[in-house]
């Protein structure tokens, strides 16, 4: 008898059966994260490469995990709606229904943390790029039919129909569906790249010796709102990059630009929510089905700013 051969391993995810190369897939994923780390923080930095610079060194790592934060609105509706066109590949090919299931589960889950004109309007979006992609597939391979010699090229309508029936088929698939959510993340980047990935607050700092302050409070819209009056103190509406003695580094909202204050003459600092620039808060689809209230925790920059009262606001705090 001849030596004893290794049964064969097929694995999904490669033609032949081999398993995708993990390193080399672990090498993309950590150069892709590089480039979108460093272009994020060229974009938020409006293009200036001294705070570009100034917001990789203070902290790279919150570069990327404040941008998935800020990309929640847009990311859980792709989430859920990848893991329901997983689950109906998976199903239409005979996957194992454990995986099926768990698709579904975290995709339930996914579309209840969505807020809902989110999930709508990604929902239209996604559809529309594949039924646009399939438009385009179906017409060159139409177009490719047609240009056969004349004994074997078809009619223009038969043509059509069955490149149209061969990428029907293959509407939910890997080859469609990878180009399509790309498409849509390409998207979600290009258009709030410049967002900075930091909370906004509003900043009150002492400059002199004249600097005082009284904190009072008011109502608005039902619920409580800190009031300031400060004096001879001045304010700033910005991100602050870093708190820590001696320096508190801030980049104002408005323009982008660098700012260093004293720490210690720091007097006041509250969040705030930069209207036109950051997405509204909005309720989760749950919270529509039991038909909860939502009210956002944070009053806008402007309005907070003009509650501190006395206190001169930089040139540049808001855009």
């Amino acid at each position: 008898m001849g030596p004893e051969r290794e049964p064969e391993q097929h694995h999904a995810g490669r033609p032949g059966g081999g398993l995708p190369d993990l390193q080399h897939a672990a090498t993309y994923g950590a150069v892709a994260l590089i480039a979108f780390t460093m272009l994020k923080a060229y974009a938020a930095a409006y293009f200036s490469l001294t705070t570009a610079a100034a917001l990789l060194t203070t902290a790279p790592i919150n570069v990327f995990l404040g941008s998935m934060v800020s990309y929640s609105y847009q990311l859980f509706p792709l989430l859920a709606l990848a893991l329901l066109v997983y689950a109906l590949h998976q199903w239409r090919t005979g996957g194992p229904p454990t995986m099926i299931m768990l698709a579904l589960g975290v995709a339930v889950v996914a579309v209840g943390a969505s807020p809902w004109p989110y999930l709508w309007q990604e929902t239209l979006i996604v559809a529309g790029i594949m039924l646009g992609l399939f438009a385009l597939s179906t017409a060159g391979d139409a177009l490719l039919m047609l240009r056969k010699p004349a004994p074997a090229r078809p009619r223009a309508a038969v043509a059509v129909r069955q490149a149209a029936a061969r990428h029907w088929r293959r509407l939910i698939t890997f080859r469609m569906v990878l180009p399509t959510f790309l498409i849509m993340v390409l998207a979600i980047l290009l258009q709030t790249m410049t967002n900075l990935w930091l909370p906004v607050e509003v900043v009150v700092y002492e400059q002199g010796p004249r600097c005082a302050m009284t904190i009072g409070a008011t109502d608005f819209a039902g619920r409580p709102v800190t009031l300031l009056d400060a004096p001879g103190c001045r304010q700033i509406v910005g991100h602050v990059l870093s708190d820590a003695e001696p320096w508190t580094t801030v980049v104002t909202a408005g323009d982008r630009r660098l700012r260093r204050i004293p720490t210690a003459g720091i007097r006041y600092r509250e969040l705030c929510h930069l209207n036109r620039v950051q997405p509204s808060g909005r309720r989760p689809l749950l919270w529509v089905i039991e038909r909860r209230g939502y009210a956002s925790p944070n009053l806008s920059c402007k309005r907070l700013s003009e509650n501190v009262k006395r206190a001169a606001l930089d040139p540049g705090s808001l855009p």
